[in-house]
C-alpha cells in the first residue's frame, strides 16, 4: 500500500512539474501610464500630488520670477513590465480639440524616454510665456500615444468621491496673469504702511529690487495663517531693508529715463510710504 500511494506522490509531482512548465510567460509590449494613476487617494499627498486633482497643474507664470521667459515641466509617468536594457522613448499628443494651447507657438513636447534599467521616467512639456498669457489662461491637454516601445491601453479609471481620473491623460493651465497676491491681500493694511497703495508694476519693482519671487507674497489661504506668516517673512527689520532696496532701485531707473519716475499700469509713480534717504 505504501508503494502505490509513493508511486502517486512522485506521478502527482511530476504531472505538476509538467504543468509550470507549460505556463506561458509575458511576452508582450510594455504600458505606459502617469505616476498619478499608480497611488491610491490616501498616498497621493505624499507623493507632492493634489488629491482632488492630481492629474491637472497649474502653471502660474505671473506669480513666477520678474524675468522669465519660458518653463520646462516634468511629470512622471511608470511602466507595466520589466526594464529594457536601452532607453525607450515615450510618446505623447495634445488633444487638440479639447485644448486652448497650440504646440510650436505656446509650447514644446520634447523628446522623453524611460532610462535603460529603468521602470519610471519623465515627460517635458516646455511652455512659453508669450504676450497671449497676459490675459487669456491656456489649456494643454495631453494624452500617451503608442509607439514601438509602449502600448497605451491602461483603461483603467478611478472614479473617487470627486474625481475621476484616467492613467494616460493629464492637463496643464498655463497663464501669465497678474493679481494681487494673497498675503498682500490678507494683510493689504500692513504692506500699505510700508510700501503704500498695490500695483502689479511696484510689485514687479520690490522683486527686481529684492531678488524676491512673487511667490513670497502668497500663502497657502487652505493650512496657514497670513499673520503668522506675514510676522516670519516681513519682520520690521527686513521690511525697512526692503524698503531701502526699493528705494535705490527706483532712484537708478529715474537717473537712467533722465529724470522720468517707474509709472505703474494706473500712470502714477512707483513709491514707498517712506522718504528716498531711508
Amino acid at each position: 500500500m505504501k508503494k502505490i500511494v509513493l508511486t502517486v506522490m512522485i506521478a502527482a509531482g511530476i504531472l505538476t512539474s509538467c504543468d509550470y512548465d507549460a505556463l506561458p510567460t509575458y511576452d508582450d509590449v510594455d504600458r505606459i501610464y502617469f505616476d498619478y494613476a499608480s497611488w491610491t487617494l490616501t498616498e497621493l499627498s505624499k507623493q507632492n500630488y493634489d488629491t482632488s486633482n492630481p492629474n491637472k497643474l497649474n502653471i502660474l507664470f505671473g506669480y513666477d520670477k520678474v524675468i522669465k521667459t519660458d518653463s520646462t515641466i516634468a511629470v512622471k509617468v511608470k511602466t507595466m513590465g520589466n526594464p529594457a536594457a536601452v532607453d525607450r522613448p515615450v510618446a505623447v499628443e495634445l488633444i487638440a480639440g479639447e485644448s486652448s494651447a497650440v504646440e510650436g507657438e505656446d509650447f514644446e513636447i520634447q523628446p522623453s524616454v524611460i532610462p535603460a534599467g529603468e521602470t519610471t521616467g519623465t515627460l517635458r512639456i516646455k511652455l512659453k510665456n508669450t504676450e497671449k498669457l497676459r490675459t487669456t489662461t491656456l489649456l494643454a491637454r495631453f494624452r500617451l500615444a503608442p509607439n514601438d516601445y509602449f502600448h497605451v491601453d491602461y483603461t483603467y479609471v478611478r472614479s473617487d468621491s470627486y474625481n475621476i481620473m484616467s492613467g494616460i491623460e493629464y492637463y496643464i493651465y498655463f497663464d501669465a496673469k497678474k493679481e494681487m497676491p494673497s498675503l498682500w491681500q490678507a494683510m493689504l493694511t500692513r504692506f500699505q504702511t510700508f510700501f503704500g497703495p498695490y500695483s502689479h508694476t511696484k510689485l514687479d519693482a520690490i522683486c527686481a529690487a529684492t531678488g524676491f519671487p512673487r511667490e513670497h507674497f502668497e500663502y497657502d489661504t487652505a493650512t496657514e495663517n497670513p499673520t503668522t506668516v506675514f510676522n516670519a517673512r516681513f519682520p520690521n527689520p527686513i521690511t525697512f531693508g526692503l524698503i531701502v532696496l526699493l528705494n535705490h532701485y527706483l532712484a537708478d531707473w529715474k537717473d537712467a529715463h533722465d529724470g522720468q519716475p517707474l509709472l505703474d499700469e494706473n500712470g502714477n509713480e512707483v513709491k514707498s510710504n517712506y522718504p528716498t534717504w531711508l
